[in-house]
C-alpha cells in the first residue's frame, strides 16, 4: 500500500513539474516573442530614420546642382524662370514623401532635363522616351522613390562630354511588366575625365535603393566605345 501511495505522489508530483515546464516554457516563448518584435520594431525604426537622413542628404545635393543651373542660366537667359517654381516645390515638398506616383516622378525629371538642357549647344542630340505602354493608370497607381531619375541626369550633365561634336544624352524608360520598370541613361564621356570630388551623391544614392528596394532593384554600369551607360531595374510600389 505504501508503495502505491509513493507512486501516486511521485506521478503527480511529475506531472506538476510537467505542466510547471510547459507554462514557463510558454511564459519564455511568449518573452522571446515580444523581445524579437521589439528588436523588428526598432530595426524599421532605424531603417526609416537611415532613409530619413539620406532623403536630406540627397535633397542638398541635388538642389545645389540646380542652383548651378540657375546661376548658369541668370548670366545667360530668363528662359525657363516660371518652370522653376515646380521643380523647386517637388524638391523641397514632394520629395520629402518616401514614394510618388509614378508618373509624378517622370514629370519631374523632364522638367529637370529641360533644365539642364539650356546649358548645351543646340547640337547636342537629347532624348527622352517613355514607354507607350506606361499608361495614365500605371502613372497614378504605381509608386517610385523620389528624385530617383534626377540623379542619372544630374551625372550625365556633370561627367558626360557635352563640348564633342557627337555629344548625346539618352533617356529611356521602358516597361517590364506592370510592376517593373528599367530606366536607362546613355551619354558620352570624355577620354581623359577630369579629376575631381566626387563619388558622395553615387554612394548615397546606392544606399537609399538598398534601404528602400533592397532586393526589388539591380542597378549597373557599363563603359563601351566612350559611352557610359546606367540602367536601374526597379520593381514598383502599390498603391
Amino acid at each position: 500500500m505504501l508503495e502505491n501511495i509513493i507512486v501516486i505522489v511521485l506521478v503527480i508530483v511529475l506531472i506538476v513539474a510537467i505542466i510547471f515546464l510547459y507554462l514557463k516554457n510558454k511564459e519564455l516563448e511568449n518573452g522571446l516573442q515580444e523581445a524579437l518584435e521589439k528588436v523588428e520594431g526598432l530595426h524599421n525604426e532605424i531603417e526609416q530614420r537611415k532613409i530619413e537622413n539620406l532623403r536630406f542628404a540627397l535633397n542638398p545635393h541635388s538642389f545645389r546642382n540646380t542652383l548651378n543651373t540657375i546661376e548658369y542660366l541668370a548670366k545667360n537667359t530668363y528662359e525657363s524662370v516660371n518652370s522653376l517654381s515646380g521643380i523647386f516645390d517637388y524638391m523641397l515638398y514632394d520629395a520629402t514623401n518616401q514614394f510618388v506616383p509614378l508618373g509624378q516622378e517622370m514629370r519631374f525629371a523632364q522638367e529637370y532635363l529641360k533644365l539642364y538642357r539650356l546649358q548645351l549647344k543646340p547640337t547636342v542630340n537629347v532624348k527622352f522616351s517613355i514607354d507607350e505602354r506606361i499608361t495614365d493608370s500605371i502613372n497614378e497607381s504605381k509608386f517610385i522613390a523620389p528624385l530617383i531619375f534626377a540623379h542619372f541626369i544630374e551625372n550625365a550633365f556633370k561627367h558626360g562630354n557635352l563640348e564633342s561634336d557627337n555629344a548625346f544624352i539618352s533617356i529611356k524608360i521602358e516597361l517590364l511588366n506592370e510592376n517593373e520598370i528599367i530606366y536607362s541613361v546613355r551619354n558620352l564621356i570624355s577620354l581623359n575625365p577630369k579629376n575631381g570630388k566626387g563619388g558622395i551623391g553615387k554612394n548615397t544614392f546606392q544606399e537609399r535603393l538598398d534601404l528602400l528596394y533592397k532586393e526589388n532593384h539591380h542597378l549597373d554600369y557599363k563603359e563601351e566605345d566612350n559611352v557610359f551607360t546606367a540602367n536601374l531595374k526597379l520593381k514598383l510600389h502599390e498603391k
